[in-house]
């Protein structure tokens, strides 16, 4: 997939009222925001995953930046590339060469619904959950262009609890 290329991993997605709130502030971090490198950026933009009863009752629908895969074997590999010290896009690129396909993986700006929790994984030595994505439109940097709907997978930083 073209739209797949790599857009900059910018602030951390939100779950607005509405869907042209979201549009428009996804648009104004993108626009703010230069391409992030490094696990680090990444791991601190991911959304959270829900707790609970939570995960299954409804999907979400979200707007922003993500790191998107055809598979979860392909974000299980490259969790495990980023734990044996790679580089966030060095990863992505190993999973791409790995998979054959330039677009296996990558970070995009989009609008999906969260769908499922597959798998459950570490990553430096922070829990994340790997969930199912229906992405339904994609910004190329410039617009929005809706697409038709795409079950792929996503990477979310499940949040610590507190006392």
């Amino acid at each position: 997939m073209r739209i797949l290329a790599m857009v900059a991993v910018a602030l951390a997605m939100s779950s607005g009222p509405t869907f042209a709130q979201d549009i428009a502030a996804a648009d104004a971090s993108a626009q703010e925001c230069q391409p992030c490198r490094g696990i680090e950026a990444l791991a601190l933009q991911l959304p959270y995953a829900r707790s609970g009863a939570e995960k299954t009752e409804r999907a979400e629908n979200t707007v922003g930046p993500a790191l998107i895969c055809d598979s979860p074997q392909q974000l299980n590999r490259f969790v495990d590339l980023i734990n044996t010290g790679r580089e966030a896009l060095d990863a992505i690129r190993v999973v791409n060469e790995e998979a054959e396909n330039p677009t296996a993986c990558g970070n995009a700006l989009a609008a999906f619904e969260i769908g499922k929790t597959v798998a459950e994984v570490k990553m430096l030595g922070q829990l994340f959950s790997i969930v199912e994505v229906k992405v339904t439109a994609l910004n190329d940097g410039s617009e929005w262009t809706q697409v038709q709907p795409t079950t792929q997978y996503s990477i979310r930083q499940i949040p610590v609890e507190t006392l």
